[in-house]
């Protein structure tokens, strides 16, 4: 069976059937790129050297987080965010919202500014 669209007879709905032959070329696709692009090891290098930046970032944000610390490493809608924080749970979240509302470049960036390997704007903007 072949790949198919097909409109319900009131129009409101539409159903997509996938043939059998399309899954399997799908199912060999995805092992032809994780053999050959995903487990090679120059971007294993790199998605380990990500891994570092994201726990980096988020346990200087989240230490930022911390009582008394008064948010300073945050863009001002999440410091108003972090202020109506009840408890632990919601601050590791809203951290969590924070990095992942990154590009890679922007939490790179950050993660530089941060450690002091990069100065970029810092004395003009908050991170990122």
């Amino acid at each position: 069976m072949a790949t198919t669209l097909k409109r319900s007879a009131d129009k409101k709905s539409i159903q997509l059937s996938i043939g059998q032959q399309s899954i399997d070329e799908v199912t060999i696709l995805k092992q032809l790129t994780w053999h050959y692009v995903i487990d090679r090891s120059l971007l294993a290098t790199q998605q380990f050297g990500q891994q570092i930046v994201i726990r980096r970032l988020f346990e200087i944000l989240h230490e930022d987080t911390a009582p008394g610390k008064g948010f300073k490493l945050f863009l001002q809608a999440f410091r108003e965010q972090l202020e109506l924080c009840s408890g632990e749970d919601e601050r590791t979240r809203i951290v969590i919202d924070y990095i992942s509302s990154l590009t890679e470049h922007q939490a790179i960036d950050s993660y530089h500014q941060l450690i002091g390997t990069s100065f970029g704007q810092s004395i003009t903007r908050a991170i990122p």
